[in-house]
């Protein structure tokens, strides 16, 4: 955009954003507010300002534009010498006509444009006012609709409160079974099997036994920790799966001194089994199918022990009361099987040299485990001593050739098996494939073992 001082008269370009705003001109530091310039030249005929000489026209355009520079730019009433140059006095009153013509119409314009720009304010005004009061009617309309619903939702649940869902848990009942504390140096264990019976659930028996945990861990008065350092307790919904010894329990829950809480672990299958209802087949009822599937368990435990008697694998592992074993390697001989200090008890260990003939006086089976009590004499006869020995100090030093132990072994366990299923099939009236079929569903629903022979 070009302006022009009104002081000066300095001509310059400036920005459009200045428009109506006052600046400092550059040259002399004065201040005015920004009109631009008006070129004259468009508004005038270029027929009424021709002539050859080329001399009105330059004249009359330094005229107008000064004139106009005088109206706009001053706003004052500064009288304007027109240069006589020869023009007769028609032509300059005719200049004077047009240059008032010009001054008028370019007033009219600015006045126009000033009042459309004050309506055209005024207008936004009233159209922000009118945007600004519908905006307030709008919110206190939503206002009032909130508070309506929330009062008409507040009535509602109080005349009709929804139903709360309650998931009670049924408490189980349970009998102790029995409870063994193995107190020593090295850890204080509790081991609780129980009977549950009622409405058994998943979570009924985690609560049940986080509670038991719960008493467990808060006992007193041990020898050698002031609390259970090791907790388990068994859950069993049937005595005959407690004597089974296979682990048939339904829940289960371990702590051991690493663990920072204690495990529960739940027997799913057992907890899907207990609604089914019982189906008769091969003519025979669950409870008689349960029993037909024990009998089974018993004749291949009892072939097995049989085999392994007679052609044992790892004779060191079978000994009886009454047996003899010569040793062929040198072998440690305990004071105690389960010493209450393990370090005293390690320098009061026997070392029996090969050789040496022990006879077995006593089997004791802890953790499934062979032990020993023995008393052991020389080559000579000459009684050493007496003291426990773990089968374990035994392996290899049996003289049987195990490859041959072993076929002798499997063979027997197949003969038995075989010979005693057949008396079952023929005292039930059943098929072997039957029989096998029994012994797929005994496994499938998790029925209780049969005691372990001893």
């Amino acid at each position: 955009m070009k302006i022009q001082c009104p002081h000066c008269k300095a001509k310059f370009n400036t920005p459009d954003e200045y428009r109506g705003k006052k600046v400092k001109c550059p040259k002399c530091k004065e201040q005015f507010e920004v009109v631009p310039q008006i070129d004259v030249q468009k508004e005038i005929s270029q027929e009424t300002l021709s002539d050859d000489s080329g001399f009105t026209t330059k004249l009359l355009i330094a005229v107008i534009s000064g004139a106009l520079c005088l109206v706009v730019g001053l706003g004052s009433g500064v009288l304007l010498t027109i240069p006589n140059r020869g023009k007769t006095k028609a032509e300059i009153a005719t200049l004077e006509t047009k240059l008032n013509e010009i001054q008028t119409a370019a007033q009219n314009k600015v006045r126009s444009a000033e009042t459309e720009t004050a309506r055209y304010r005024d207008e936004l005004k009233r159209i922000s006012a009118e945007h600004e009061r519908i905006n307030a009617e709008l919110e206190r309309t939503k206002k009032a609709l909130r508070a309506s619903a929330q009062k008409s939702e507040s009535s509602d649940i109080k005349a009709n409160p929804p139903p709360v869902e309650k998931h009670e848990i049924v408490k189980l009942n349970y009998t102790v079974l029995s409870e063994n504390i193995h107190d020593v140096p090295i850890k204080t264990q509790v081991e609780l099997n129980i009977l549950v019976s009622g409405d058994i659930s998943d979570t009924g028996l985690r609560k049940l036994l986080n509670e038991l945990y719960s008493s467990i861990k808060a006992r007193t008065g041990f020898q050698y920790h002031t609390s259970p350092t090791n907790i388990y307790i068994y859950a069993f919904t049937s005595k005959d799966r407690y004597e089974s010894a296979s682990g048939q329990w339904i829940a289960m829950l371990q702590k051991s001194p690493g663990d920072l809480k204690p495990t529960i672990s739940i027997n799913q299958h057992q907890i899907a089994q207990l609604g089914k209802k019982p189906e008769k087949r091969f003519g025979l009822s669950e409870e008689e199918r349960k029993k037909i599937w024990k009998e089974i368990i018993q004749i291949e435990d009892n072939a097995l022990k049989e085999a392994e008697e007679k052609f044992p694998d790892q004779p060191e592992k079978s000994l009886r009361v009454g047996q003899v074993f010569r040793l062929t390697k040198e072998t440690p001989l305990m004071p105690e099987l389960e010493p209450a200090d393990p370090l005293k008890a390690i320098g009061k260990i026997q070392r029996l040299t090969p050789r040496t003939t022990i006879k077995v006086l006593e089997v004791s089976m802890p953790r499934q485990t062979p032990w020993y009590f023995v008393e052991a004499r020389s080559t000579s006869r000459k009684l050493l001593g007496k003291g426990w020995i773990n089968s374990i100090a035994l392996v290899g030093q049996g003289q049987a050739d195990l490859k041959k132990q072993i076929e002798k072994q499997i063979n027997l366990e197949r003969i038995l098996i075989e010979e005693h299923k057949n008396k079952i099939a023929n005292k039930y009236g059943l098929t072997p494939e039957q029989l096998k079929e029994i012994s797929i569903e005994g496994i499938s629903n998790d029925w209780p073992m049969p005691k372990p022979v001893p």
